[in-house]
């Protein structure tokens, strides 16, 4: 059930974030790729799918992610979120969908 949860969110910021789910998977290091996977993090730790979940889940897809990466990505998305009424607005169309 948390899979097709995290599958969900995914694709949903991917499309917000217009990239692939592939590029999502990468060690891309482009400002909205980055952003796309911390958003993804928010979401997925928000709803609540353990951290451990995620990082298996995205290692699944073929990124290794570490649990402080995770954290450190919540974090980053959640002070944008806080300070920027168009991220809270991306994230409430996104778990709306």
């Amino acid at each position: 059930m948390k899979r097709s949860i995290f599958e969900k969110y995914a694709k949903a910021v991917s499309i917000k974030f217009s990239i692939t789910l592939e590029e999502m998977y990468t060690k891309d290091n482009h400002e909205n790729v980055v952003d796309a996977r911390y958003f993804l993090y928010y979401l997925c730790v928000e709803r609540p799918i353990k951290i451990s979940h995620i990082s298996q889940f995205m290692l699944d897809n073929g990124l290794k992610v570490y649990r402080t990466t995770i954290k450190y990505g919540y974090n980053k998305a959640k002070k944008m979120i806080d300070s920027d009424s168009d991220y809270k607005r991306l994230v409430q169309e996104i778990t709306n969908e």
